[in-house]
């Protein structure tokens, strides 16, 4: 993910602060090693602590874990424009933000 990170802020390099950067969590799939979803998900979730980024949940959007494409797409369209509505045009639109948990004990 900082890989794709970095190449947009180069490509932006000279215009100032770079274009954000908003992208959707992969969704939940029964993939083949054990917790790999999981796992990829929380690296995901980590590229959050990069500047000018955000990113979409759609786990709750996902009916067949065996489909590698969620077919409800209208509402990932709907949450990645929320996301720039609020935090690049400083629109309100509804709660974009997910809980994090940021101690588990």
């Amino acid at each position: 993910m900082e890989a794709i990170y970095d190449h947009d802020r180069g490509l932006a390099k000279g215009l100032g602060q770079g274009p954000p950067f908003y992208y959707v969590q992969i969704a939940p799939f029964t993939y083949g090693p054990k917790n790999g979803g999981t796992l990829l998900r929380e690296q995901q979730a980590k590229s959050m602590s990069l500047e000018n980024t955000g990113m979409v949940v759609v786990s709750d959007l996902v009916e067949d874990t065996t489909n590698i494409h969620p077919k409800n797409k209208h509402d990932v369209g709907g949450r990645l424009a929320g996301w720039a509505l609020t935090e690049t045009y400083h629109k309100v639109a509804s709660p974009i933000r997910a809980q994090r948990i940021k101690v588990w004990k």
